[in-house]
């Protein structure tokens, strides 16, 4: 699965992750599974997760606050 989410984000730099209900891990856990794997955590709201990777190789960057 990271693997997709890392082509994914490669591409796009911002990826938005919806967490089941059913999850037994909490968003907190997950975040921080993200971010020890080199994503930031932009934003969690509700049961979704927005996570933020610079792309070097693109010319235009999405600028965080």
């Amino acid at each position: 699965m990271l693997t997709d989410i890392r082509n994914y984000i490669n591409k796009h730099e911002l990826m938005k992750i919806s967490v089941l209900q059913n999850c037994l891990e909490s968003k907190e856990e997950i975040a921080d599974v993200f971010s020890s794997v080199g994503f930031e955590v932009v934003q969690i709201i509700g049961n979704q997760i927005i996570i933020y990777k610079e792309n070097k190789k693109s010319k235009e960057h999405i600028q965080l606050p």
